[in-house]
């Protein structure tokens, strides 16, 4: 006897389902997320300008890098 061949979720059921697999990494990348906003600030950058430097820049070490290479004067 056969199994049937499972169908797949419908498309809701399959957001949800990669959003809860999803949580850990996002609970994870908060307090990362702070430190940068809190550096940035510092730094004399906008809210503005964080929230677009980690939309382009989605690697932490970099959007450190990036804003004290800027505060400290260097072009890009």
């Amino acid at each position: 006897m056969e199994s049937p061949t499972p169908q797949p979720a419908p498309g809701s059921a399959t957001f949800m389902e990669g959003c809860k697999d999803s949580l850990p990494i996002v609970i994870s990348y908060i307090p990362v997320a702070f430190a940068f906003g809190l550096n940035a600030t510092r730094l004399g950058f906008s809210p503005l300008e964080s929230v677009f430097f980690s939309c382009i820049i989605y690697a932490g070490a970099s959007q450190f890098v990036i804003t004290a290479m800027l505060a400290a004067g260097s072009s890009l």
